[in-house]
């Protein structure tokens, strides 16, 4: 059993237990390691590149506001009514936004107490587990900075917070290199001391192990692994029904690289860059709705990051709901969080993510199943079972019932649609007058969907296409018509509308 560490940190415990009563202490170093891996096929799984981050942190400021000048407090109306507080003496109180200030409203600083700023040469891996990593190691980026605090008051205080990063990113080629220099084991290193920096303070992290993507080592099967479904791959997606629920089940998160108290599993769908392209990158923008932090599933947009906690890390496996359309592609993502205070000051904040991409697909042969069940007469695709005048064919796309003579397929009919909005107020749609058809995707079999228009009360059909009174708008996955006049258009009271459904012809 993994239990939380105490390690061995002589200096930086006897640094903070000597530290004067009122003084606080906010002193980390966070390691931690991600990777993305992705399955495209069964037995196979991609690396998709990763990286190791080592992040120490002696002191910090919480600021609310930034000026290039200094200004007082209360000024009616004013955004930032605590004023200056606190003056920039040398580096970026926030990295993402470099060069603001250099007066802020700061409403808390913690001064760094152990670590000297400014000095990313004295700070060195010294030893490590037996592994390819070069050791000694440096190679750590400085964003310390230092500030007066507090303006307001009569006596202002001379602050540093120090700052150090190391970060080791990995290609998609380079897994092995990954695993050859990062290994389970305790990580020795040493940093410059505050007010004495040829002193070193040493923190030791701990790497526990962690689960990783499906691999073959000394002719065993290791790692996680999404379990096919009965419908197998194509294209590099794994398919998915349209019409049942869809368990979707993997395995490899074990006790030995799992840890309940500190791990957290979550699961979503992930939108694709390019939904024709398996691996192509993943994508928080929702195109259709432009919007983001999206994700395919869950679909809302919460403001943070859309994705469902599990009960636990060990959980193997997700019932997905029949709600997507037909042709959808997504990529299934389980992702690990870790969350481990490894030591007194030490914590690991590793990720997993396991992707597998899918694709929804819509099949007769399910229809077929679900409407006749064992019954064997009349249920062929080009059969009319219910005997309503609607082959089964035209049902299964049009989504009516084909074992009920009752449900026919509903045909279009022109009427106003408002213009539609996100949840930002983007404006989606103007709105117009006419309608718009659903055409079927990710068939089995493909089928053929054509747009109809009869001016004679249904004795004759033909294909509408853009003319004088209606825009005519056609995409993979549908059909849009629009009146030229933004009303009904003159002449077209009595037309009627329809979907001609058929199969390819043999070739």
């Amino acid at each position: 059993m993994i239990r939380n560490k105490t390690l061995s940190l002589p200096l930086v415990s006897a640094l903070l237990a000597s530290a004067v009563a009122p003084a606080q202490a906010d002193v980390a170093l966070t390691l931690s390691s991600h990777k993305t891996y992705r399955q495209t096929k069964t037995g196979s799984t991609d690396f998709r590149g990763g990286r190791f981050d080592i992040s120490l942190r002696d002191g910090n400021g919480i600021y609310l506001c930034a000026r290039d000048a200094y200004w007082p407090p209360n000024i009616p109306l004013d955004p930032c009514p605590g004023g200056s507080t606190a003056y920039i003496l040398f580096g970026d109180l926030d990295p993402e936004y470099p060069n603001a200030g250099p007066y802020f409203w700061m409403t808390e600083v913690i001064p760094a107490l152990i670590i000297e700023p400014r000095r990313p040469d004295l700070c060195i891996l010294n030893a490590a587990p037996a592994s390819k990593l070069p050791r000694p190691y440096g190679g750590f980026k400085d964003s310390s900075y230092g500030l007066y605090y507090n303006l307001h008051e009569a006596n202002v205080t001379e602050s540093v917070i120090s700052r150090y990063d190391n970060n080791r990113t990995y290609s998609d080629k380079q897994r092995g290199k990954f695993e050859d220099e990062i290994v389970p084991g305790v990580y020795h290193y040493s940093f410059p001391r505050l007010g004495n920096p040829v002193l070193r303070v040493p923190v030791s992290p701990v790497i526990y192990p962690i689960a990783e993507g499906f691999a073959k080592k000394n002719n065993q099967k290791t790692g996680v692994q999404f379990i096919q479904t009965e419908n197998g791959f194509s294209g590099g997606f794994m398919e998915l029904s349209y019409v049942r629920p869809n368990v979707v089940k993997w395995k490899g998160f074990s006790p030995t690289v799992v840890f309940p108290t500190v791990d957290n599993l979550y699961f979503s769908m992930r939108f694709l860059s390019d939904p024709k392209d398996p691996l192509s990158e993943t994508t928080t923008l929702d195109s259709k709705r432009l919007e983001s932090p999206a994700s395919f599933f869950p679909s809302y947009v919460s403001g943070g990051d859309p994705r469902i906690l599990l009960a636990n890390p060990f959980v193997s496996s997700f019932t997905l709901p029949p709600v997507f359309l037909g042709g959808s592609r997504a990529v299934i993502e389980l992702e690990l969080e870790r969350g481990f205070q490894t030591g007194g000051v030490t914590f690991d904040l590793s990720s997993r993510k396991f992707q597998i991409p899918v694709i929804i697909i819509n099949r007769y042969s399910e229809y077929a199943e679900l409407r006749f069940g064992t019954k064997t007469k009349n249920v062929a695709i080009l059969d009319d079972y219910d005997k309503d005048g609607f082959n089964n064919l035209t049902e299964w796309i049009l989504e009516s019932r084909a074992d009920d003579s009752a449900s026919v397929p509903k045909n279009p009919v022109p009427t106003v649609h408002d213009f539609v909005t996100n949840a930002d107020g983007l404006i989606l749609d103007p709105g117009y007058y006419g309608f718009t058809v659903v055409k079927r995707q990710g068939t089995r079999p493909n089928v053929n969907q054509i747009l109809q228009v009869s001016t004679n009360g249904g004795k004759s059909w033909k294909e509408l296409t853009s003319n004088a009174a209606w825009l005519v708008t056609e995409t993979p996955g549908e059909i849009r018509v629009e009146s030229k006049t933004f009303g009904p258009p003159a002449g077209t009271a009595t037309d009627l509308y329809r979907m001609k459904v058929t199969l390819p012809k043999k070739k």
